[in-house]
């Protein structure tokens, strides 16, 4: 008996050793390659609208030069720190596309740091690899959280509050300081508004009022914090979301001065459907994982752990569910811009993914063996009714993975496609790839599991059998997954170039510093182009209305009250024309009633600068310098 003890203690020891830090090992190498794929795509990507928006209003506001919700300023559509916290980055590092860019890479990879040690606390280390993973081979939220936009802030902030905040054995200082995060949450994005409600619920509930009143007391100080800073001006974001039936007193808030909206996107049920399952599929693990774990839910228990466990639960589920309805009204219900589903679904999906590891970990063993099978083949069926085959496709979406550019273990601008990585490393053909890319996956996957089944076997006879089984599924699961999180995620490809943009985009601001004098005021037309060009110009004056370009014009309507609350027209157009010492359009934009007043005498065209994306040649900004009167 001793020595039997004496023999068994040693391969324990070590099995406990590799079980530990295996996981462990895995999920890091998920954190790197999500840091290494950010890269790629942050010199990938072109710069969209709202990023230049953020980096150029936030840089403004910091300095400044104007205040949020200011009469005539820039629009201020979202709380203030949505563009003061770029704005104060490149306070510190410079102001231009490269520091927005690697900030949001900084905070992607905090978040997945985050998101790690939240699933293996609350989960198991196992369960937080395919939560780490799950992003990584999600392209396109690795593409939307590699731009300076507020996605990638957000989900930062939120998996800060999470780690903080979550689970049972919280200190009262984490739960305040989860609290104040929630609160600085509201201040960046009015559209998350409920997170800081439901934490202060969830925190009363888990660790009682005293926790629950000083979390509120952190939250909502902060939120009246940022309030009276920016009273009453801050009013204006109110009034354009609360019902005016029911807020007469917002009224004095209100853009009251007419005209038409010139941008506004109509759709049909159809159209709104397939916009509901093209965001579902690109955010298929957080989005079905939460799902299977609400159907894998064992219901009471007695156990404190267990029922804190279970309010975890509840509140993640909640907040998802309160989130995408929310987020879903907002962009399908209104006319603005329905096809950003997909985007918004980016500031909270991952909640789905700490919901996942719970449900994973803790949960199955408590189930009866139906609900147990009925939820496993959810999670495997799940993929393929959601339009997943394994045919070209699959192979098309691996081979053109984006991965950052290499040279002697150095990473280089710019990003090249896995099917063109392969085809100059070994001479293989893109078609050949397509054709062994599924055979290679298949043998990979079956190597691996008759790998750990062979260990279990040979450790452990009497167990083998189960622990074989349990292999498979898991196995079989994982490889489902990971093919529909890859083929879904593949599909994101609207702002894809593969060479530097960032270079592209400061090539381009050095030569408009070099043609447009210091102090100039400028009528900014490139409508359609982000303005991330304009921070490199010496103390510009702009007008700001035109920062949002078709976003904010209108058809007809009073001038000075659309100057006011920070839209424009044409007349304003013609005025602010006129009074310009530069015009600054995007060749894509040039035309109309533009191109016929910059063709007459009074400008003077200067030679274009080089395209500000290096894949669309009529991204070139075309300057226009008045240099007369008329006379």
């Amino acid at each position: 008996m001793t020595s039997s003890f004496r023999s068994d203690a040693p391969h324990a020891a070590r099995h406990r050793t590799w079980s530990r830090w295996l996981p462990d090992s895995i999920a890091l190498a998920g954190i790197a390659a999500y840091g290494i794929l950010a890269y790629g795509q942050v010199h990938g990507q072109a710069s969209v609208l709202d990023e230049g928006l953020y980096l150029v209003k936030g840089f403004l506001f910091a300095q400044g030069v104007y205040r949020p919700f200011q009469d005539y300023g820039p629009l201020t559509n979202h709380m203030p720190l949505a563009f003061l916290i770029p704005g104060w980055v490149q306070m510190v590092w410079g102001e231009g596309i490269r520091t927005g860019r690697f900030y949001a890479l900084a905070l992607g990879v905090v978040m997945m740091i985050l998101l790690w040690r939240t699933c293996r606390r609350e989960g198991s280390p196992a369960w937080s690899v395919v939560s780490v993973w799950a992003v990584p081979l999600n392209a396109s939220l690795v593409k939307i959280y590699s731009q300076a936009i507020s996605q990638v802030l957000v989900i930062t902030l939120i998996m800060s509050m999470l780690y903080l905040g979550l689970g049972g054995g919280r200190k009262v200082w984490q739960t305040t300081v989860a609290a104040a995060l929630a609160g600085a949450l509201w201040m960046t994005r009015i559209n998350l508004l409920p997170v800081l409600p439901l934490l202060i619920g969830y925190l009363w509930l888990s660790h009682g009022r005293r926790v629950g009143f000083l979390a509120g007391i952190a939250g909502g100080g902060i939120v009246v914090l940022g309030h009276a800073i920016y009273w009453p001006e801050i009013l204006k974001l109110w009034a354009k979301w609360l019902p005016r039936a029911l807020t007469p007193f917002l009224d004095s808030f209100r853009d009251s001065a007419g005209g038409i909206e010139a941008w506004g996107v109509r759709i049909s049920a159809a159209q709104g459907w397939g916009i509901v399952i093209d965001s579902f599929r690109k955010h298929l693990l957080p989005l079905a994982g939460a799902i299977w774990a609400g159907l894998s839910f064992p219901g009471a228990s007695s156990e404190p752990e267990e029922r804190q466990r279970t309010r975890d639960a509840l509140f993640l589920g909640t907040l998802l569910v309160v989130l995408t309805v929310l987020h879903g009204y907002a962009t399908l219900g209104l006319t603005y811009c329905p096809y950003c589903l997909m985007n918004y679904l980016g500031f909270f999906s991952p909640i789905g993914l700490v919901l996942l590891a719970i449900a994973g970990a803790h949960w199955p063993p408590r189930l009866s063996r139906p609900r147990r099978i009925a939820s496993l083949a959810f999670l495997i069926l799940i993929p393929f009714a959601a339009g997943l085959t394994f045919d070209g496709r699959l192979a098309d979406s691996v081979l053109s993975f984006q991965l950052p550019r290499a040279s002697l273990a150095a990473l280089r601008p710019g990003t090249i496609e896995l099917g063109d990585l392969v085809s100059s490393s070994i001479g293989l053909s893109r078609t050949d790839s397509a054709i062994w890319l599924p055979y290679g996956i298949v043998s990979a996957a079956a190597l691996c599991l008759a790998g750990i089944s062979l260990a279990f076997l040979f450790r452990r006879r009497r167990e083998a059998t189960r622990r074989l089984q349990r292999s498979a599924t898991t196995g079989l699961l994982v490889l489902v997954l990971a093919a529909a999180t890859i083929r879904f995620g593949n599909t994101y490809s609207y702002y894809d170039c593969g060479l530097d943009v960032i270079q592209a985009e400061e090539a381009a601001g050095a030569d408009l510093q070099a043609k447009v004098t210091s102090s100039a005021l400028l009528y900014w037309g490139a409508s359609g182009l982000s303005p991330v060009p304009l921070l490199y110009l010496d103390n510009p004056r702009l007008f700001p209305p035109q920062l949002n370009g078709i976003y904010t014009f209108r058809l007809g309507g009073e001038p000075a009250v659309l100057h006011r609350f920070s839209y424009w027209s044409q007349a304003l157009a013609e005025d602010w024309l006129a009074a310009a010492d530069f015009v600054l359009v995007d060749v894509g934009s040039y035309g109309g009633w533009l191109s016929a007043a910059l063709a007459s005498e009074r400008y003077d065209e200067i030679l274009r600068t080089p395209p500000t994306n290096p894949c669309r040649a009529d991204s070139a900004i075309m300057i226009f310098r008045r240099v007369s009167d008329g006379s």
